[in-house]
């Protein structure tokens, strides 16, 4: 599990690719940042997702997830426990 949170204000490409080929597997989160599932390292989910623009410096950060724990709507909590699949699984719903 990753997050991935925009870095710059252009991210029409990422949103495209996370579409395209993660149709089932990210989340979109109210301020922007997406949940992915993705069986890869964070630099692969960075490269596939073309973050590194060129001229840009970059459209986003990639983090991986080990572990989570916070208040948010239930509907977050269902799509985080449909995919997880590693660490320690605490929530608040």
């Amino acid at each position: 599990m990753f997050i991935v949170i925009p870095t710059a204000k252009d991210v029409a490409g990422i949103e495209r690719t996370l579409n395209e080929t993660f149709s089932q597997d990210h989340y979109r989160l109210p301020n922007g940042e997406w949940l992915v599932r993705f069986d890869g390292t964070s630099e692969e989910l960075s490269i596939k997702l073309e973050t590194s623009a060129v001229g840009v410096g970059g459209r986003a950060l990639v983090f991986a997830i080990e572990e989570y724990f916070g208040f948010a709507p239930a509907n977050v909590w269902a799509w985080i426990k449909a995919r997880w699949s590693g660490g320690a699984l605490r929530t608040n719903d």
